[in-house]
């Protein structure tokens, strides 16, 4: 059975020090959980500095690593291009001797002597790049100019290939230009020739994409602070 005193509530004396001790409990919550969330933000946000610091370290270090290798391309490059114009001079030396056996049966040339310098294929810094996740971090217009790059250095590397593997269908040519007798030297002479001037016209082509190699190389955009001056180009 409610009361009268039950009806008129507490007293006053009374329910001042409870509220007093409510507000205190509930400061003292709000204050935990100011503390614990600003806490939580805090490790966010120390942590998403570290992980941005990583990312940056990861894109600096593949640029550096990518820019010293371009370099070393290209000197590479730089010093395969003269064997291309010895291997042709050699082949028109070759068409020159099969001339003049067809015309007086005889030459002074001796066959054969090739040089052919490999072209750079070193792609291990950006394949490293790839494996670290730092071309993830990098912006799109470096990924593409880089992407770009390597793919121009891989058909140059391929176009070689090619060359190097005509070089055993020379082998024929240079014994029928070396042999003194034989029915069947001049047919060969001028199968031979036939196979010359296509190795002529691949040594051209490969030249012409070797040079715009050295041109991406001489272009290509540096992305650190603090760029190496590019070598000039020893003249053709």
């Amino acid at each position: 059975m409610t009361t009268p005193e039950d009806e008129q509530g507490t007293p006053a004396a009374t329910r001042a020090p409870a509220r007093r001790r409510n507000w205190r409990r509930a400061r003292y919550f709000a204050m935990q959980f100011v503390l614990i969330t600003a806490g939580i933000l805090m490790a966010l946000l120390i942590d998403n500095l570290v992980e941005a610091r990583r990312q940056n370290r990861l894109v600096a270090e593949a640029h550096a690593a990518i820019a010293a290798e371009v370099a070393d391309n290209s000197k590479q490059l730089d010093n395969s291009l003269p064997s291309l114009d010895q291997v042709e001079g050699t082949l028109l030396e070759m068409l020159q001797a099969i001339d003049e056996i067809l015309a007086n049966g005889t030459t002074t040339y001796t066959c054969c002597d090739f040089r052919l310098i490999p072209p750079p294929g070193t792609r291990a810094s950006w394949e490293s790049a790839e494996r670290t996740g730092a071309i993830g971090y990098m912006d799109y217009a470096q990924v593409r100019q880089y992407a770009t790059l390597y793919a121009a250095q891989d058909l140059v590397l391929a176009a070689h290939t090619g060359l190097s593997g005509r070089f055993p269908t020379l082998a024929s040519v240079g014994g029928a230009i070396n042999s003194d007798v034989g029915p069947t030297r001049h047919d060969d002479l001028r199968r031979g020739r036939a196979t010359i001037n296509e190795f002529v016209i691949a040594i051209r082509s490969h030249r012409v994409m070797a040079l715009g190699l050295r041109g991406r190389y001489q272009r290509f955009p540096c992305y650190l602070d603090d760029c190496p001056q590019p070598e000039p180009a020893p003249s053709p």
